[in-house]
């Protein structure tokens, strides 16, 4: 589902080599950020199914001043690119204004965000969903840390 389905065999290569280094290295536990949140909850769920016995620990994303999510892929971003990509941080925003009005429905969260992925030339996301934060599957109304998540900006 969702990066999945953009990206087949992706999450496969991941979660190979994910388990390769747990494996070798036998941490007490292992630091993953939310930014990729949709690979954090599939090597959760990977680690209890294969009874690793490692603790997953989850790391908030860390923003630069204008919004964009510091990470190793995004500082190769062009000067032009790394601007229309900060149109990620002010989408994820109107959804949470939506929810600080009070609304619950999920598909007005992804109408706030379309919104504003709508207005900037050059911004194609694969798409924009509300999911449950341990499934991933679809809700339809916002529950207790209900996560919208956007992938691929191009």
């Amino acid at each position: 589902m969702l990066e999945g389905a953009a990206r087949p065999g992706h999450f496969d290569g991941v979660l190979t080599v994910v388990t390769a280094l747990l494996h070798m290295v036998q941490p007490h536990f292992a630091v993953f950020g939310e930014k990729d949140y949709q690979q954090l909850t599939l090597i959760r769920r990977m680690v209890r199914d294969l009874r690793v016995p490692v603790e997953i620990v989850a790391m908030p994303v860390i923003r630069d001043v204008d919004g964009l999510a510091l990470s190793s892929r995004n500082r190769f971003l062009s000067p032009d690119d790394r601007k229309r990509a900060t149109v990620l941080y002010r989408a994820l925003m109107a959804a949470q204004d939506e929810a600080q009005r009070g609304v619950v429905e999920a598909e007005r969260f992804v109408r706030a965000a379309r919104s504003v992925l709508d207005d900037v030339d050059g911004v194609d996301v694969d798409y924009v969903e509300v999911r449950d934060p341990k499934t991933l599957e679809p809700v339809m109304e916002l529950g207790r840390g209900a996560r919208v998540l956007r992938e691929k900006i191009g």
